[in-house]
């Protein structure tokens, strides 16, 4: 069975999301810096980087490999406790395949508001938890069975 084209392929999982514009601006000063350094440390991989589809500020969508890199950094307390509130859906989103070229990516990234619910026994909605972004990977075009997702992470 073949994925058809707009589907959602992928979500990036167990990520924290960083609105305020002085955490965004924080957390693109450690990533910078730390990848920096030549030496074989561990670098920040996964997270993206994007706006809020609902209002257009910049933001960050920080996977937990990501997250725990920033965390065990000396970053203000109001980064920290953005990094430690990650969303509740799983996903591997950010491992998806690497290609060089925007010609052979097959999936576009794409940033998604959603509402997680609270649910009683039989279903029914109790109250609105949190909106929160979803950076999610959506098919560009039909992918057949056993093709590599590729999604081209830098421009």
């Amino acid at each position: 069975m073949c994925v058809a084209e707009g589907d959602i392929v992928a979500v990036f999982g167990e990520t924290a999301t960083i609105w305020s514009q002085d955490e965004v601006r924080e957390f693109q000063r450690v990533a910078v810096k730390q990848n920096a350094i030549e030496s074989d440390v561990q670098k920040f991989e996964f997270y993206v980087s994007g706006s809020n589809p609902d209002n257009q500020c910049h933001l960050h969508v920080v996977p937990c490999e990501d997250a725990e890199l920033a965390l065990s950094m000396e970053i203000t307390s109001s980064l920290r406790h953005s990094l430690q509130s990650r969303s509740e859906w799983k996903g591997v989103g950010q491992s998806a395949n690497h290609s060089c070229s925007k010609r052979h990516q097959n999936v576009e990234l794409q940033f998604i508001t959603v509402q997680a619910m609270e649910e009683d026994d039989d279903g029914n909605a109790l109250t609105t938890v949190k909106q929160d972004v979803a950076a999610v990977l959506r098919a560009k075009r039909e992918i057949q069975p056993g093709e590599f997702i590729r999604y081209q992470y830098t421009d």
